[in-house]
């Protein structure tokens, strides 16, 4: 089962992969728990049910928010509205190595700009880490209406944030940060893979790791977001001196 590639904005193939495991899993019977909310504004926030799927062979699970007839919101099964909001997809992919990435799709219908927190934030086995790596955002937005589409950052957050128990631990698209073009029916996009090398981060144990991602979004306007966050045990000094000890054995065998 693919995951998202390091710093690139997830592909045509892996919405259609998430697509085909969303039908799968609606017909199997997903186990729900809550771990996954938005939020429009200072409204109360809008907490969905999700579904996994885990792939035995990997240990990759797919997860999906569910709308409320309980079909996964995924582009082509469903979408979820009200009013402020209009959902075209919430999924990604988790595993206990761990990472998490998140897919959003999402529409705002009205004719003012809004601001939208998508938290997703999901359980793994209590896992020692003191650092982040592999973590990347990226940001499309499309105008749909006036000409004019911009999704900025709201301060003193930035665009993305990858937490652990609920904790920030690495922000990317930092405050202030913006995505935007100016003529009728464009595209842009914006991307931060500062996360990709290895950053110290804790220590700490996590028991829950996920991505928050809040912006302000322009009216009729749309947005997409892929994004990952990982996070590993950092190699001790000590292992690190052994490595290098074992190099230099290795070197110093070798043939003049």
């Amino acid at each position: 089962m693919p995951s998202l590639s390091e710093g690139e904005v997830v592909s045509r193939r892996s919405l259609t992969f998430l697509a085909a495991l969303a039908l799968g899993l609606a017909a199997a019977g997903p186990v729900l728990a809550i771990g996954v909310s938005v939020q429009i504004g200072e409204a109360d926030a809008i907490e969905f049910e999700y579904a996994t799927y885990t792939d035995e062979e990997s240990g990759i699970s797919s997860w999906f928010a569910l709308n409320e007839f309980g079909d996964p919101i995924v582009p082509g099964i469903a979408t979820y509205e009200t009013e402020g909001l209009t959902l075209t997809g919430l999924a990604g992919f988790i595993k206990e190595d761990p990472f998490v990435t998140s897919v959003i799709g999402l529409i705002n219908p009205m004719p003012f700009a809004q601001t939208y927190t998508i938290i997703v934030s999901l359980p793994i086995a209590p896992f020692a880490y003191n650092a982040t790596i592999a973590s990347s955002v990226g940001v499309t937005v499309t105008d749909s209406a006036s000409g004019l589409v911009t999704a900025s950052s709201v301060a003193p957050m930035g665009i993305y944030t990858g937490t652990v128990n609920a904790g920030a631990v690495l922000t990317l698209l930092p405050d202030p940060s913006s995505v935007t073009c100016g003529t009728l029916g464009c595209s842009a996009t914006a991307a931060d893979n500062s996360g990709l090398p290895l950053l110290p981060a804790g220590p700490g144990v996590a028991t829950a790791i996920g991505i928050t991602l809040k912006f302000t979004l322009s009216a009729f306007d749309q947005i997409g977001i892929t994004s990952r966050f990982e996070i590993v045990p950092e190699p001790t000094t000590a292992a690190l001196l052994g490595l290098g000890l074992v190099a230099l054995v290795i070197a110093r065998r070798r043939p003049a």
